[in-house]
């Protein structure tokens, strides 16, 4: 019986999949915000956003009172 040698794959190979991934992203992306249909679809990316906005100043007062009760009982 002979052990199969692994190769283990390099960091550097590995940074070149995430870029080559994130580039892909980015084509994706603008493509969605300034191709055929793209003033539809920032006008849906901007109410999405607002609501994000929104929803995150919502949850402002919760998470400050929250860190004071934390801190009184540290």
């Amino acid at each position: 019986m002979t052990r199969k040698k692994v190769k283990k794959n390099s960091g550097r190979a590995l940074g070149a999949v995430e870029a080559l991934g994130a580039a892909a992203v980015a084509g994706a992306g603008t493509y969605y915000l300034l191709g055929p249909k793209g003033k539809q679809h920032q006008k849906k990316a901007k109410a999405f956003a607002a609501k994000i906005v929104g929803e995150w100043r919502g949850m402002q007062p919760k998470v400050k009172s929250a860190g004071k009760k934390t801190k009184k009982r540290a």
